[in-house]
């Protein structure tokens, strides 16, 4: 035998080896390989309790105990643990654990989902706060945060979650202090009321006057 045919009959030889072997480690879509054997895979909502053996072909399965689940044909000998939905991480249940279904969390109100769809959840920060010299500019929603902006110059806004911002007032006297972006312009009163007396004088001298006008121009006629 040549170089050739010997290269030639070791690889036909791997391969059927290969072959043989892979059929024998393969198992079915319904089963599962424990110690060199196929074993029949438990339901859903089931686990392992005894593995299948040449004196016992047959799996032996037990239900999943409450909090845990399973929601696939399986040959796992624990069940999973049903998912917490924390509060305090924005979560509720949306539909509860079964035996064959996992907990379905999403976000309560005032949170919004950050790692997600949406017919589930696994984290929901809180929204944003708008803050004293700020507006809101687009209010959050399930799926994303609100958006807060900054007053303009001129405005001020002095509460949280402000849907708008108001311009400072106009003093017609003199300015006690000056505005800012959460609090109004603080108009010296003093110099307010000096003026309206002012006025007053003024309108009362101009009435007295046109008075004495028509008085004298009555006695002359």
């Amino acid at each position: 035998m040549n170089l050739a045919d010997k290269l030639f009959f070791l690889l036909n030889t791997a391969a059927v080896l290969f072959l043989l072997v892979s059929t024998n480690s393969s198992c079915g879509p319904r089963e599962y390989r424990i110690a060199n054997q196929c074993c029949q895979k438990c339901g859903p909502g089931s686990r392992v309790s005894q593995h299948c053996s040449p004196q016992n072909s047959d799996t032996e399965c037990t239900s999943c105990s409450n909090s845990t689940y399973i929601d696939h044909p399986n040959g796992l000998t624990k069940c999973l643990d049903c998912k917490v939905c924390d509060s305090e991480l924005g979560l509720f249940v949306k539909s509860p654990c079964t035996k064959v279904k996992n907990t379905v969390c999403h976000c309560l109100k005032d949170f919004y989902c950050v790692d997600g769809s949406s017919e589930e959840c696994h984290l929901c920060p809180k929204h944003s706060v708008c803050q004293p010299g700020q507006w809101v500019k687009q209010n959050g929603t399930a799926k994303s945060d609100t958006i807060c902006e900054e007053c303009p110059t001129g405005t001020f806004s002095a509460e949280e979650m402000s849907l708008s911002c108001t311009p400072w007032t106009v003093c017609s006297g003199g300015v006690l202090s000056r505005g800012n972006s959460t609090t109004d312009v603080n108009c010296n009163a003093s110099v307010s009321r000096q003026h309206t007396i002012l006025v007053v004088f003024i309108v009362v001298v101009l009435v007295l006057l046109v008075f004495l006008m028509y008085k004298l121009k009555t006695q002359k006629s």
